[in-house]
């Protein structure tokens, strides 16, 4: 079975160069911009403490554009904390068909990181998001797609289709010498999705290696994609929280 490679490293999303064009007429309509050649930024009305960054912008065929504006900010509106949100905007040439806002967890004062992946039919979006706390770190990846066309609606929502962590270290705290008992982990996951152009959910297939509760893993899973719930399931294992 072909399968689609997402190769994930700590704090680290190796995935397609991002476009550095000017954003499409219809998204940049939603912000203001502020300036800068090299880094542009952007406000919006709505959200006038945020400073946005676009974190993706690519075109995924003739017609298709997906963009992501990445905010620094939390929900009073202050800049430079732990959180943020993404703006997820799908575009059929310059018209947008599917959108979402989105909150995430921060990563060093901002919402994270974003890129375009195939998935099955439909093209995705894949959010990286994390921290790092008192000896403790991790980084999430989740999944996104348009939702299958709704003729009623004008746009058609994003859904979530995963989320997990890829990378996760307690190094920082776990030092045998200070804490007694203390179990290493060391642990990165790989994320595969089945080469299925045909199939909007195509299995899953996670890769984990390193150190888990202080003993060496090399293990993989295939996930198929759980319709009741809506969402890939992630295996227990490694569906780690600090």
């Amino acid at each position: 079975m072909k399968k689609v490679l997402l190769s994930l490293l700590p704090l680290c999303l190796s995935l397609p160069v991002l476009a550095a064009d000017a954003l499409p007429q219809a998204v940049a309509n939603q912000y203001q911009a502020l300036g800068g050649q090299e880094n542009p930024t952007w406000q919006k009305a709505d959200n006038p403490g945020f400073i946005y960054t676009a974190c993706l912008n690519q075109q995924t065929d003739a017609q298709q554009r997906i963009v992501v504006m990445c905010g620094d900010g939390d929900e009073n509106h202050n800049s430079g904390v732990d959180t943020g949100f993404f703006d997820i905007w799908y575009l059929d040439n310059d018209r947008v068909t599917a959108e979402k806002t989105i909150e995430g967890g921060g990563r060093y004062g901002s919402s994270g990181s974003a890129s375009a992946v195939k998935i099955g039919s439909r093209w995705g979006v894949v959010l990286e998001t994390g921290y790092a706390l008192q000896g403790f770190v991790q980084t999430f990846y989740s999944f996104y797609v348009p939702k299958e066309r709704d003729v009623v609606a004008k746009l058609q929502d994003v859904e979530k289709l995963a989320h997990l962590p890829v990378y996760s270290s307690n190094a920082g705290y776990c030092d045998p010498s200070v804490v007694e008992g203390c179990k290493l982990d060391e642990l990165v996951s790989t994320v595969a999705f089945a080469d299925n152009e045909t199939e909007p959910y195509p299995d899953m297939i996670i890769h984990a290696t390193g150190m888990l509760e202080g003993k060496k893993i090399d293990k993989s899973w295939t996930q198929a994609f759980d319709r009741k719930t809506g969402e890939y399931p992630i295996p227990k294992e490694i569906d780690i929280g600090y």
